[in-house]
Parts: structure tokens; C-alpha cells; sequence
């Protein structure tokens, strides 16, 4: 993490398009908002755009920006000069547009004599050579948006700095709530470096404010022992076991089946607890809304009828058994 400190803090001082590339809830955003501040720029606003809401949504804010920015980028250099603008889930932008993002990325890049050309930042947590071969992304727009770019590891890979970040956001939720902090057993720390946390830091902040709010340790040790989009892991695990001559081909089918089976459990529930509010369900999984509507269509799942009782509204996180 010092590395990468290291790393953006030298771009930004130099006014180039960086891509932050990581999992979700890995803290791509903390990262652009930290090069924005440390840059020349800090004064200025840094605006966030959310790449997913293209053709979704004609009302929202973000898109009025994009239509904007795609087709006239001199109201662009008027509108945002001087400031950053931080396009997040970029690979989400549609083919067709994906041109025009290109032109104006090179434009916002280009010597102008007053200066006034907005800085680019772009998050994915794409792979980015797979969406190229499966043909989402232009080889040329990949090619730009690589060419600075700033990788956030997952936290798994940072465990040793697991309790530090418990601690900040105990203390943060603390202060938001106008709650007195409580503190981490051993076993307690224990089970969070035994967890493999697929929500990043997004989901270490919410397990905290629950522990904070709630002050459950048994309850709090019950949701670290297992996750969602986990629960039929085991099940597959064993029936590979009990044919220990199959192929590699073998393992990877059962891998790929349980990933689909407990993928399409974890968004069977959070459609239920939104009522089928997709955006909120998005929001909930930690995917892009884009994404949610190629599942759903990919798994064939259809909206229940809307005269049966009704749902917790409770995140998937507080309703774990």
C-alpha cells in the first residue's frame, strides 16, 4: 500500500488519464479523489460519473454529462475546466459511444493555452483484456486507458493491516452514530483475518457498523462464517471429492456451476428484499446496474407477481441465518 501511495502520488502531478483498476469496494474512488487532491488541480471539483447509467435512466443528472461530454467537448473544457472528472465503471460505456469517450479523453490530454481542459480518472473492476476479446471494450480505448494505470489490491492481500482498519472504521461509524466505540476480542479479530472478505473494504465498513450498532460478538462471528455467494461452495467441493480421478476439466465445471448456482441465489434474494427494484439490487450486490439486467436475462429470472406479502427491505448483510 505504500507502493501504491508512492505510485499516485506521482500521477498526480502529472496531468494524464489514470485508470484505477481493482474488486468492488477495494477504494478505487478514495484512490482518484487522493490524486485529485495531491494535484494541481485540488482546488477545482473532481465529478463523479457513474458509466452504468447510460440508456437506462434518460432523466438522471449523469447522463445530461455524458450526452454533453460525447457530443460537444468545448462545453466540456467550459463547464468542468480545471476540475477532474472520475467516470466510474468505465467498461460499462456502450460500444457505440465508446469512440467518442476516446476523443474526448485525447482532448482532455492535448496542450491548450489556457489550460482549462478537465483531467480524466476511470475506475473498472473489470478485467479489462477480457472484455476486449469478448468485444465490450475498442482495442484502441484500451490501449489509452492502460497506459497510466493504478491497480487497488483486495483486501485479502492486506490483512496485515486488518486491524488498523477496523479500528478507523469503528472510530468513524462511532462518530456518525454519536455511539461509544466498542472494541475487537482476539477471537473476534481472529474470525475477521480467518474471512475472506469478497466485499473489500465496502463490506469490512458495514460489518463494523453493525458490530457498532448492534454489539452482538456472537451474532457478529456468526456472519463471518460464511458469505451469500458462498453457501453451495461446500456442497460442490464434496462432490468433487468423491471422484478424485476426474479431469481438470471436471473441477472447473463444478467450480463454474457453483459460482452460478450461489450467483444466481444472492441476486434471487436481493430482487426480493428491493421488490425487484433493480438499481437498489445493484447497489446491494456491488455490481453495475447494466450487469444485474445481463444476469437476470442470463439466468431467466422473471418478477414474481405483486400481490404476495410483503419483504424485508433489509440488506442482504443483517438477514444472514
Amino acid at each position: 500500500m505504500r507502493q501504491l501511495r508512492t505510485h499516485a502520488e506521482l500521477l498526480a502531478k502529472v496531468d494524464v488519464s489514470v485508470l484505477i483498476t481493482g474488486e468492488s469496494g477495494t477504494g478505487k474512488e478514495w484512490i482518484a479523489r487522493f490524486m485529485h487532491r495531491y494535484s494541481h488541480r485540488s482546488a477545482y471539483e473532481l465529478t463523479k460519473i457513474n458509466c452504468a447509467v447510460l440508456d437506462s435512466d434518460p432523466s438522471r443528472d449523469d447522463v445530461d454529462f455524458l450526452t454533453l461530454a460525447l457530443r460537444d467537448q468545448t462545453r466540456v473544457r467550459q463547464v468542468y475546466e480545471n476540475g477532474t472528472i472520475l467516470l466510474e465503471e468505465v467498461t460499462e460505456v456502450p460500444l457505440r459511444l465508446q469512440g467518442k469517450l476516446l476523443a474526448l479523453m485525447r482532448d482532455t490530454q492535448s496542450v491548450t493555452a489556457d489550460g482549462v481542459a478537465p483531467r480524466i480518472f476511470a475506475t473498472t473492476s473489470m478485467n479489462l483484456e477480457t472484455a476486449v476479446l469478448e468485444g465490450r471494450v475498442r482495442r484502441d480505448l484500451y490501449y489509452d486507458l492502460t497506459a497510466f494505470s493504478i491497480h487497488v489490491p483486495p483486501l485479502r492481500e492486506r490483512l496485515d493491516e486488518l486491524e488498523a482498519m477496523l479500528e478507523y472504521f469503528m472510530l468513524r461509524s462511532a462518530q456518525r452514530h454519536n455511539i461509544p466505540p466498542r472494541s475487537f476480542s482476539r477471537e473476534l479479530l481472529h474470525a475477521c483475518e480467518q474471512y475472506s472478505w469478497p466485499g473489500n473494504l465496502r463490506e469490512l465498513d458495514k460489518f463494523t457498523e453493525r458490530y457498532l450498532v448492534l454489539g452482538d460478538q456472537v451474532l457478529a462471528l456468526k456472519d463471518l462464517s460464511r458469505h451469500p455467494l458462498e453457501l453451495e461452495a461446500p456442497t460442490d467441493a464434496q462432490r468433487y471429492a468423491n471422484h478424485s480421478h476426474s479431469d481438470s476439466q471436471a473441477l472447473k465445471g463444478l467450480v463454474r456451476n457453483a459460482k452460478q448456482k450461489a450467483e444466481q441465489h444472492a441476486i434471487s434474494i436481493a430482487l426480493e428484499q428491493t421488490k425487484w427494484n433493480r438499481k437498489q439490487a445493484a447497489r446491494l450486490l456491488g455490481i453495475s446496474y447494466r450487469g444485474l439486467l445481463y444476469k437476470i436475462e442470463h439466468y431467466h429470472m422473471a418478477e414474481p407477481s405483486t400481490n404476495s406479502a410483503h419483504k424485508s427491505h433489509m440488506p442482504i448483510a443483517l438477514t444472514r441465518e
